[in-house]
């Protein structure tokens, strides 16, 4: 039997901490999972990948970005809120709202990404995939949408933070080929 790595599910808190009454208990109707990884990648940039999982984890859409290299006027006028902004203004919305195939929650491992919330109108949950602790692997910030989000969950049939790897993998293979392109 193979054991499913510890994972911590964070929902972030939106910024008027209640919902409209319809969309609290407003269940999830698609059953794809939307995947959003960043990389920063030292020589180039940061590259994001965006990974369209059915509920048993097959494929249906992936896209990434070309290198996104902030210059040095960008981290000066920036500082600590450039990664935040690649992460959350630059590079997600893009990517999630270019997919053809909808996803009823997207997850990230990235906790600046949980501010994507209030950028897409879809629910977004954190996967920390190194917490150990088995009392808080599964974490909501968002006690209204905990059940919805629960139920979303359950009907998956992989490890939360196997697509994550998948995307790391895609975006290495895609700058290998195009370095190879370069040459």
């Amino acid at each position: 039997m193979v054991e499913k790595p510890n994972s911590t599910l964070l929902l972030p808190r939106r910024k008027n901490c209640m919902l409209p009454n319809s969309r609290q208990s407003e269940a999830i109707t698609s059953s794809n999972f939307g995947f959003y990884s960043v990389l920063e990648i030292e020589s180039i940039g940061y590259c994001g990948g965006y990974l369209v999982l059915n509920e048993i984890g097959r494929p249906l859409e992936f896209h990434c970005t070309l290198p996104v290299k902030p210059g040095r006027s960008q981290e000066i006028l920036y500082g600590s809120t450039l990664r935040n902004f690649l992460i959350c203004d630059h590079i997600g919305p893009s990517l999630i709202n270019k997919a053809k195939n909808r996803a009823g929650l997207v997850l990230v491992n990235q906790v600046e990404a949980l501010d994507l919330n209030s950028k897409i109108d879809i629910d977004v949950a954190f996967v920390n995939v190194t917490e150990a602790d088995e009392a808080s692997r599964i974490q909501f910030s968002d006690p209204l949408r905990e059940s919805v989000i629960r139920d979303a969950l359950g009907r998956t049939s992989f490890q939360l933070s196997e697509p994550f790897e998948r995307i790391t993998t895609a975006i290495d293979e895609a700058q290998a080929v195009t370095r190879q392109d370069d040459r």
